[in-house]
């Protein structure tokens, strides 16, 4: 293809993508997910402290602060040098950096393959639904971009290099380092450098050692991780829906290929693989949230299924067009969702408002939106997210879940009961607020406004003692 056609579509890609990008996070001046507002919180102890904290303060009590640093300093650094506030940088900051990622992929995949194939594999990276979604939550974003980066040393044969940007990679995310280094470790291991797979997991397990040697009285927390791998969860709709819409994906992209091919494809085939069954654990356990798979399980989809319809061969081009209809289709439907609403109505900032008069002793249940905005917004604890990074009781943490997404108001009464709740928050859309109401409780405030459900504040009435109800009664 000629030089200027191909700079002519790239940025055509580019601008379009980071308009997908940059759209729905410029229409709130809050950030779209609630993972954000966490960040938010740490990154501004940092700004006005200019150390890491120890502890955070948030929720009521405090709790050992393990997250790796980079992604807070990130954001303070950011906040400093542009004169924003960190919840206003925060908004612009992942979804930027997804931006900078379709360059990244033009570039990668073109050093292996041609402009075509890397212009395929721009244009998927930058129209895929579930990749936009993930630009505004985590730091797993800035990991797909350093990826990039460690698999292109890793196609040099410079070991060491990949292991040091997985370190790095790991001081933004844990989770995504881990992920995206499993199929690098494995590929070195399927051939048999054993000298080459240490030398790239050495910088690694040093990074991890840097950083969690230092704090090792705060182990306790990652319970996160292996407490709530015991815990059974029902696969809700989403999943339901999602799970086999993924795995077709994955497995179109490798039967389109003619053949396992060179040490680049086989790279993305195993980690497709890898990615792919560890995807399908939420099946089993709650930890791997199909959500915290979607968007690498999709990357890695992208380079083989570029490298698959990239010779435009008549099979292959109505798998190609399929998927692009497909994807026109998902983006405009998740862009009339609550992926890309503003986080909250302003019925449901007064009621967080509101959440700010109550007694220190009162704590309510509210869904992960709205407890990360009463934590970030007022500095008070919600009971949902009282632990969000030192779970000492997952069953605890997944009973209030299921308070807020049950659709029995009896599971949700016994399970009030059973943790003695004693107060509830409940967004305009929370469609346990209907469940709630006949339920022994009193609402304390409410605020709405036209064609908008209320958000509402209830107190939940305790009886002690040995009483019956008519309820009860069999």
């Amino acid at each position: 293809m000629k030089i200027n056609k191909v700079l002519a579509l790239l940025i055509i890609i580019f601008a379009v993508g980071t308009l997908l990008r940059l759209y729905p996070a410029a229409l709130s001046d809050k950030p779209l997910r609630f993972d954000t507002y966490y960040h938010v919180r740490v990154a501004e102890i940092m700004k006005e402290t200019g150390a890491i904290p120890v502890s955070d303060p948030w929720p009521f009590g405090g709790r050992p602060h393990i997250y790796p640093p980079l992604y807070h300093i990130s954001l303070a650094a950011a906040s400093i040098a542009s004169g924003a506030s960190v919840l206003d940088v925060s908004r612009f900051f992942l979804p930027i950096i997804s931006s900078i990622t379709i360059l990244g992929v033009f570039w990668f995949v073109r050093n292996f393959r041609n402009e075509r194939t890397a212009l395929i594999a721009s244009f998927l990276f930058a129209f895929n639904p579930f990749l936009i979604s993930s630009s505004y939550e985590s730091p797993q974003v800035i990991g797909l971009l350093l990826s990039l980066f460690a698999v292109y040393f890793l196609m040099r044969k410079r070991y060491l290099y990949c292991g040091l940007l997985l370190g790095v990679i790991y001081l933004f995310n844990v989770f995504i380092a881990l992920i995206i280094a499993a199929p690098v470790i494995l590929l070195l291991l399927f051939e048999r450098r054993l000298k080459q797979a240490a030398i790239t997991a050495a910088p690694l397990a040093l990074f991890i050692a840097l950083w969690y040697l230092p704090r090792l009285d705060a182990l306790y927390c990652l319970n996160n991780w292996i407490g709530p791998l015991f815990i059974a969860k029902g696969a809700g709709m989403w999943v339901m829906f999602s799970t086999p819409a993924f795995v077709a994906l994955a497995l179109i992209s490798v039967t389109l290929l003619d053949s396992i091919g060179d040490r680049y494809r086989r790279f993305w085939l195993l980690g497709t693989t890898v990615f792919m069954l560890i995807f399908l654990t939420h099946f089993f356990t709650p930890v791997l949230h199909p959500w915290r798979l979607d968007s690498i399980l999709m990357f890695s989809f992208i380079f083989v299924f570029a490298d698959a319809v990239a010779d435009m061969k008549r099979k292959k081009q109505f798998f190609f067009c399929v998927y692009v209809l497909a994807s026109l289709f998902t983006l405009s439907v998740m862009y009339h969702s609550w992926l890309f609403d503003r986080p909250l109505t302003q019925n449901e900032y007064a009621l967080i408002d509101y959440t700010a008069t109550l007694p220190p002793n009162i704590v309510p249940l509210a869904t992960h939106d709205l407890c990360a905005n009463i934590m970030t917004l007022t500095n008070r604890s919600c009971l949902l997210d009282i632990n969000f990074e030192c779970i000492p009781n997952p069953d605890l943490w997944y009973d209030y879940e299921t308070v807020l997404w049950s659709g029995n108001s009896e599971e949700i009464r016994i399970l009030l009961e059973k943790h003695s709740v004693r107060a509830l928050a409940l967004s305009g859309g929370d469609a346990v607020q209907r469940l709630v109401t006949p339920l022994d409780v009193d609402k304390r405030f409410a605020a709405w406004l036209p064609n908008t459900p209320d958000a509402s504040y209830y107190e939940i009435n305790i009886r002690q003692g040995a009483l019956s109800y008519y309820g009860r009664l069999a």
